[in-house]
């Protein structure tokens, strides 16, 4: 899947709708902020992930089919659906690269604290 659709971008999207913030200017008039759906329940979307998907149904993105990531008893791979043009999507959960997470938490870091000249 692209980056975009599970990227920065969406991620924070998400997360900021967990605030009052976000959910204010996704809803002026909502009295709560949007949240997540019930462990008990893992295939739900929630509030957050269906109005995230919305984003990505415009972006043309793969959209997330469930909340949480599941774990297969069988094959102990973790694992969460997404759909993109009627069909289903299994993304199999991995573990970054040291490389790869040092390099995007340098671009979190600049992000937070730009240099100022």
């Amino acid at each position: 899947m692209k980056e975009l659709t599970f990227g920065y971008g969406m991620t924070f999207l998400h997360e900021s709708l967990h605030t009052a913030t976000g959910t204010f200017v996704m809803n002026p008039t909502a009295t709560t902020a949007f949240g997540d759906p019930s462990p008990s329940t893992p295939n739900e979307l929630g509030a957050t992930v269906t109005k995230v998907n919305e984003f990505r149904n415009e972006l043309g993105l793969p959209e997330r089919s469930q909340y949480f990531w599941q774990q297969d008893a069988t094959t102990g791979k973790t694992t969460m659906d997404w759909t993109s043009g009627g069909k289903t999507i299994t993304v199999t959960k991995t573990t970054m690269s040291t490389t790869d997470k040092q390099a995007r938490r340098a671009i979190v870091n600049f992000l937070i604290n730009p240099i100022i000249f």
